[in-house]
């Protein structure tokens, strides 16, 4: 290939697919790395990374090696046919490229996202040095993506004070909402929508923050809108980022002037309640990334216990852990909360956990006075109070009315682990921190004992855990019990 310095060079290609992109999808991503014998033994890996505009890199794990001299690169986003859409080309010694911006690749949404996949492709040439072959190397990332979508109905709106305040945490509360989300794991993050008026000269404005809490260093975007009464968008506003401190706060400002909602009160506030549509999207990491093919003069690398996202884990001090308690979901009660999960929180209801219902049935639960009947698994007894368990197990009832007279019941489909769990789901709510072994065997309790909220669980939670390691054992489970959205979640990990 003729090139601008006048020397015939055979590229090294590589083509990195990227699975599972929406419009929302906020990425700083490593590609699987790679040595090119033909260049050398270095490790090199590429980073796409996103922000105001899409950042290609090469990269190397050799962090002595700031600059590389000698190396032209090319790097391109190719379209559903496998044709450069962009592509730029630089020789300087910092190989990175600002490709494009995201405003125009949200025009070209359909051009570069067929199927909601990302293809990008880097080509490499040793400067003044000739190369007999074209080395290839394709790779493919599947990111872990969540994803959620609500109307959060803000009644007596109207009646909201307004404040001249442009920070919430300086607002009292009778001028602020607030809305705590289900956080994504039993640690967090912790999430909250607060919603205010801030006044200034002229008008009163709706100001709406997104708060998150940091855990991991997972990447959000959200999407808020104001709905009117027939569930039309009148506005709508995106943000997006990453806490990269203790917390962070997304930011959707102005949202709206109230004037324009009070305007046409019957349509955008119906009963004084104003409509906005939530929706988020979290990469909470990757499901798999790997080399599929390369020739022979390119190697794969694997780095063990690698973190292909820019993910870590923050120590926080306690002044950061209170700052904020006050508007998340743990606020009810946080001894409980501590062993409740996220899916625990978010099927609460309106029965939370100071409810004086939910308080009694915990209590029973800690207490061994007044248990009637036991269950028992080999030798071991686990006394229980019949009228509870009867009341939330339609199985239980039936055992027990079968066999008035008898106070011990065999337990023979299930293990020691998983009857504690079930139990415990059946006095508190609660299944504390899942994992993947024993939400298969809850998941099995579950729908024998027809506690079908506490099997919808755990199918959520075996869907937002697919990966390549377990899809095989949660299809079977799917087919067996005849779970139709855990069966289409596991056909469709195969598919993609």
């Amino acid at each position: 290939m003729a090139t601008a310095y006048g020397y015939k060079r055979a590229p090294f290609t590589y083509t990195w697919i990227i699975e599972n992109f929406s419009e929302l999808t906020y990425i700083d991503l490593k590609s699987p790395s790679f040595v090119i014998k033909s260049i050398g033994d270095t490790v090199w890996y590429l980073q796409v990374e996103e922000n105001v505009h899409f950042y290609c890199h090469i990269r190397t794990n050799n962090f002595s090696v700031k600059e590389c001299h000698g190396i032209d690169f090319e790097f391109s986003f190719l379209g559903a046919d496998g044709s450069p859409l962009i592509s730029k080309r630089s020789s300087k010694s910092r190989l990175f490229l600002s490709l494009l911006s995201r405003e125009t690749f949200l025009e070209r949404w359909a051009e570069f996202m067929p199927n909601n996949t990302l293809t990008v492709q880097c080509r490499m040439w040793r400067r003044e040095h000739t190369v007999p072959t074209t080395d290839l190397c394709h790779a493919r990332t599947k990111l872990k993506i969540y994803k959620e979508s609500f109307v959060w109905a803000v009644k007596e709106f109207s009646a909201l004070n307004s404040s001249e305040a442009g920070d919430f945490r300086n607002l009292a509360w009778n001028e602020r909402k607030v809305y705590p989300l289900k956080p994504l794991t039993q640690k967090g993050p912790f999430m909250a929508l607060i919603l205010y008026l801030k006044r200034n000269s002229v008008y009163e404005d709706v100001y709406v923050d997104f708060l998150i809490e940091k855990g991991r260093d997972y990447v959000f975007s959200c999407e808020i809108s104001v709905l009117n009464a027939n569930g039309n968008v009148i506005v709508s506003k995106a943000a997006r980022g990453r806490p990269y401190f203790s917390w962070t706060i997304l930011r959707f400002w102005p949202l709206i002037s109230k004037d324009k909602l009070i305007s046409n009160k019957n349509l955008f506030l119906p009963n004084g309640t104003l409509f906005l549509k939530c929706s988020f999207e979290v990469c909470t990491g990757v499901i798999s990334s790997e080399i599929e093919y390369c020739t022979p003069n390119v190697s794969s690398v694997v780095e063990e216990e690698e973190e292909l996202l820019n993910f870590f884990v923050v120590r926080k001090e306690v002044d950061d852990l209170l700052e904020f308690e006050e508007y998340f979901i743990r606020e009810a009660d946080e001894k409980e909360l501590d062993n409740q999960s996220v899916e625990e929180q978010s099927h609460s209801g309106t029965c939370n956990n100071v409810c004086p219902l939910k308080a009694a049935l915990r209590y029973l639960n800690s207490e061994a006075t007044l248990r009637d009947v036991s269950l028992r698994i080999g030798t071991k007894l686990y006394p229980v109070h019949k009228n509870i368990i009867c009341s939330r197990s339609p199985v239980f009832n039936t055992i027990f009315s079968k066999n008035m007279k008898e106070n011990i019941i065999e337990i023979n489909d299930m293990d020691e682990n998983t009857l504690l769990r079930l139990l415990q789901y059946i006095y508190t709510d609660t299944v504390g921190d899942l994992q993947f072994e024993n939400a298969l065997d809850l998941f099995k309790a579950a729908t024998d004992y027809q506690l079908f909220d506490l099997k919808e669980r755990c199918s959520d939670f075996l869907q937002m855990n697919l990966c390549k390691t377990n899809v095989r054992d949660i299809q079977s489970l799917a087919n067996k019990y005849l779970d139709e959205k855990l069966e289409n979640a596991s056909r469709s990990f195969f598919l993609v």
